[in-house]
């Protein structure tokens, strides 16, 4: 039987998310790290958006596993905040990018992010 890539890094993924579930510092406190997303995720300007990553930054500062937390990031295709970055399908972003929202205001959305 063959193995596939996609299937290695799912398993890989794995693993290094049991590993960030026991070391992390975002363990501490899953509800904290959820609506820091999420207002991360909702925010209306860079400045918004900057302010609700900030204390979740401010743990992966501190965390053992941080540069593991991106390796995860990147191979799980990771959308959020993680290792001290904003991610969008394994991609880091700056913490101050928004999310383009769809709809009519996105283009108002895209223009007040340049």
């Amino acid at each position: 039987m063959s193995t596939t890539r996609r299937q290695v890094e799912d398993q890989f993924a794995q693993e290094l998310a049991a590993r960030l579930a026991v070391t992390g510092q975002c363990r501490f406190d899953a509800r904290l790290w959820l609506a820091g997303e999420q207002a991360h995720a909702n925010a209306p300007s860079p400045a918004a958006a900057r302010d609700a990553a900030a204390p979740l930054v401010a743990l992966c500062a501190q965390c053992p596993v941080c540069r593991m937390c991106g390796q995860w990031a990147i191979v799980d295709r990771y959308t959020g905040i993680a290792a001290g970055w904003a991610w969008k399908n394994g991609r880091p972003r700056s913490v101050r990018v928004i999310p383009v929202r769809r709809g009519k205001s996105a283009a108002k959305q895209s223009r007040k992010a340049s």
